[in-house]
């Protein structure tokens, strides 16, 4: 009838009205090394279900994976773990970082039991593959002091490079210009036919990825290394060096003995997988037999472009295992992070370690005089001076905020049969002790320490070892140096390590900060350099025209724009660079505040507590962080003073910046803290003179008398008597005074 017919015209606007909302275009950077972990899938789903209209364009619109098979002992399986190597020299195999010499046991800050996920899960580590791959020896391989053999060629798969064993293979495409070519929740798994140019153990997959932002080609982006491997034919070149997005490495979590062997023309299987947020490999080394495309079999691999190449199955397994098979290697830690791992799978920084604890400990007494205190976190040097060298009394001092290095430094004395008993008064007796504590360095104190002296008082520490590691710094090498001494500093003036006469001896003793000048290339500095016009000496450099480029304009369109900015800047005419009419503050004026010398000689970054000198006079000043990044509270004799820390460079910027228009508040009485109005001292309309009392603020159970900052006349009393008040909230306003301008006093 008329009604359905007018119900159904309703719907069809409405209808018409959810497309008209729809976008034409969708953009999006949701990418990251590996590709997939920022989920650009599941977006790309969600936005064509819900938020692009039928045909939209879509930027980027699609990406392809390419993987090759890398071997290295040290330089790719090192990521993995903490584990011991099967060749770790034989002193180091008393000291376990688990609870017994298992390699599948628990691991120091890891859990044990298998994690699925996928065609076998492991550790991916964004890297960049042109150090990783470069054939030229390290400096320490140059001196003969690594395991290859001078030349840069590792042996039996150690050293500090990884060697390709295949070419690169296109390994995954992804598809998102269409509803229905966005991968499923699912995931998918593809198996590529691959023979081996080289043979050795496949201790990982490097893999990188290229983009399409356009679907009619010509225009993609690649990640692609730009040396040290050869691209197959068809991929697109390398675009220019830069820092954010890398190669990445897969590592196996399978043990050394159970990883894929690979022999040079005989060929494999590599396995690539992936979900909603990630990419995972495989290798399968069993006799290879080519099946039909799309029976889940294996297929042969190809480097062209066109997707429809691959044989793929949304929901096949390989070889009969299911995705999610354990057998298909299981990560031995998930707490512990990849760069940490390799830090103490290196066998050479243990071994240096290790001796420079021996040496130590020698020097402080031998095993049984020293008492050997460890500040720094996970316990590694502690754990070395104990079961490795026989001392009796070790404390670790666990200060890390989070609780894995506590627990580390638990599971590693443990798993070495480490005594936790009390002192021995007098260091008589038999007894030994492993002290974990878990405090702050500020609050220790030599009590805390298993050692005393025939009357029962406390003494220091005589050895101090740390790598040292601080979890809070991790990758900052030379931050957690000097945190290790100035932490040193500190304790030693508080009488927990010996000092002066009594000096402890310290592993690391001293650091060196060494430096070179280098020349960098310009893709470096396209990278790195600023973003925008800079002008020196009256003169354009190019990067101004970089920053037109990068910010997506043509040069011309974009020099035309920076021309007119600085027409506007020099609006006066006077060829300066400024408008004097509106005050602008150049880059060369003074700051307004007065400057003061501080120096820093004893800053222990783990207390709340600075010792600085200000203008050369000694103040002690708490220092806390507030809620905006680079801003802290200096806190001394009760004030407490914000201030904003900034680089050089970015002090200089923030001169350039136009100050803020501050509110006219010369007519207004403002309460100068949150309390209750007592008192008025003055009636509207009345005359009041500079310094005059207006009223009286109660706070913090004391009067606080409020006076006049100028002469005027009261306009209207704004708050309430007896009632309460806000910071800066208005009690009385004035007048304007002639020539003033009429504003809103709230």
């Amino acid at each position: 009838d008329d009604g359905e017919g007018e119900n159904n015209d309703d719907d069809g606007d409405d209808d018409d009205d959810a497309t008209a909302r729809k976008a034409d275009v969708c953009t999006s950077e949701l990418l990251e090394t590996s590709l997939l972990g920022e989920g650009v899938v599941p977006s790309m789903r969600d936005a064509w279900a819900r938020h692009l209209k039928d045909g939209a364009r879509v930027v980027p619109c699609g990406a392809r994976v390419y993987a090759v098979p890398v071997e290295g002992r040290e330089a790719v399986h090192g990521y993995r773990g903490p584990h011991a190597w099967r060749s770790a020299p034989s002193e180091g195999q008393g000291t376990k970082l688990r609870v017994s010499g298992d390699d599948r046991d628990v691991l120091l800050g890891g859990v044990g039991g298998e994690r699925g996920g996928m065609v076998g899960e492991g550790v991916r580590v964004p890297v960049h593959a042109e150090a990783l791959l470069d054939p030229r020896p390290s400096p320490l391989e140059a001196r003969g002091g690594g395991d290859g053999d001078g030349d840069g060629e590792a042996k039996d798969g150690a050293g500090a490079r990884a060697k390709p064993l295949a070419d690169p293979a296109l390994v995954l495409s992804f598809d998102f210009a269409s509803p229905s070519s966005v991968p499923p929740p699912s995931g998918r798994t593809f198996r590529h036919k691959i023979k081996p140019h080289t043979s050795g153990t496949a201790h990982g997959v490097l893999f990188w990825w290229e983009l399409d932002l356009h679907r009619d080609g010509g225009l993609t982006y690649s990640t692609a290394p730009r040396r040290g491997i050869r691209l197959p034919e068809g991929a697109a070149e390398p675009s220019p060096w830069q820092d954010h997005w890398l190669q990445c490495l897969y590592v196996f979590a399978a043990e050394e003995d159970e990883l894929p062997r690979i022999t040079e023309g005989e060929e494999f299987v590599l396995v690539a997988s992936h979900d909603d947020c990630s990419v995972a490999f495989d290798i399968r080394t069993e006799k290879v037999t080519t099946t039909k495309e799309g029976d889940g079999g294996v297929g042969e691999s190809k480097t062209k472009r066109p997707r429809t190449e691959e044989r793929s199955s949304s929901s096949s397994s390989v070889d009969g295992a299911a995705p999610s098979d354990p057998r298909l290697g299981a990560p031995r830690n998930s707490h512990v992070s990849p760069e940490r791992a390799l830090q103490l799978n290196d066998a050479r920084r243990t071994s240096l370690l290790r001796e420079a604890v021996r040496a130590a400990v020698r020097l402080g007494g031998g095993p049984d005089r020293a008492s050997v205190l460890d500040p720094s976190d996970f316990s590694l040097c502690a754990l070395l001076a104990a079961a490795d060298c026989g001392v009796r009394r070790v404390t670790s001092l666990e200060s890390s905020s989070g609780g894995l290095p506590h627990l580390s430094a638990a599971v590693a004395q443990w798993g070495n049969a480490l005594p936790p008993g009390e002192e021995d008064p007098g260091g008589g007796g038999d007894g030994g002790v492993f002290r974990v504590l878990n405090c702050r360095p500020e609050v220790l104190s030599a009590s805390h320490l298993p050692t005393s002296d025939m009357d029962g008082h406390p003494r220091p520490a005589n050895v101090t070892v740390a790598e040292p590691y601080y979890e809070v710094l991790e990758g900052w090498h030379l931050q957690e140096a000097l945190n290790y001494f100035h932490l040193l500093r500190a304790l030693k003036r508080r009488g927990v390590v010996g000092a002066g006469d009594d000096e402890a001896f310290s592993v690391p003793r001293r650091a060196r900060v060494m430096g070179c000048a280098v020349e960098l290339g310009a893709d470096f500095a396209r990278a790195y350099g600023r973003i925008g016009e800079e002008e020196e000496d009256g003169e354009d450099d190019d990067a101004g025209t970089r920053g037109g480029e990068r910010g997506g304009g043509g040069g011309d369109e974009g020099g035309n724009k920076r021309n007119e900015t600085r027409g506007e800047e020099d609006a006066d005419g006077d060829g300066d660079g400024d408008d004097d009419d509106d005050e602008v503050a150049g880059a060369d004026e003074a700051p307004p505040a007065r400057s003061v010398s501080v120096s820093v000689p004893s800053y222990d970054p783990v207390s709340p507590v600075a010792e600085l000198l200000v203008d050369g006079s000694p103040r002690s000043v708490q220092i806390a962080p507030r809620d905006n990044v680079g801003t802290f509270s200096l806190i001394m004799r009760g004030a407490d003073v914000p201030i904003l820390v900034l680089s050089p460079r970015e002090y200089e910027l923030s001169l350039r910046m136009i100050p803020p228009d501050e509110a006219d508040t010369s007519d207004l009485i403002l309460s100068p803290m949150p309390g209750t109005l007592v008192s008025y001292a003055v009636e509207e309309g009345q005359n009041v003179e500079e310094g005059q009392e207006i009223c009286v603020v109660e706070a913090m159970k004391m009067q606080n008398v409020i006076r006049a900052e100028r002469a005027g006349i009261v306009k209207t009393r704004k708050a309430e008597l007896g009632g309460s008040l806000m910071a800066d909230e208005i009690i009385v306003e004035f007048e304007k005074e002639e020539g003033e301008e009429e504003v809103d006093a709230a």
